[in-house]
């Protein structure tokens, strides 16, 4: 986790340094006449640096990743501590679609 840290400062603070110098190199080229031709190599390199290290140091600071298959997480889980009767809504858009299928649908198939 100290590791982690550390290497998203390191990332935030060459970004940071990489924006300067950016800032920095377009203003030496206004005062030279020069026309903006983009920013030199090494700050590219320096701002992508910062971005991959800051990208590393919050994906180590995220935590434990969960399962993208939740039958995995919730494999042990009975019904009973998922149901929660506090949610149930019983005034919903679902009754006034219905009378608009029985609408434009009056006698619908029957299987």
């Amino acid at each position: 986790m100290a590791l982690a840290k550390l290497v998203a400062i390191l990332g935030f603070v060459l970004m940071f340094h990489g924006c300067f110098s950016a800032s920095q190199h377009r203003n030496q080229l206004k005062l030279a006449g020069i026309e903006n031709v983009g920013l030199a190599s090494d700050i590219i390199i320096e701002l992508i640096i910062g971005a991959v290290l800051s990208l590393a140091g919050g994906a180590g600071l995220a935590g434990k990743l969960e399962p993208i298959r939740s039958i995995q997480q919730f494999s042990k889980t009975t019904l009973e501590a998922v149901e929660h009767p506090d949610f149930y809504s019983f005034h919903h858009r679902g009754a006034s679609l219905g009378n608009v299928v029985r609408k434009h649908i009056p006698n619908p198939p029957v299987r």
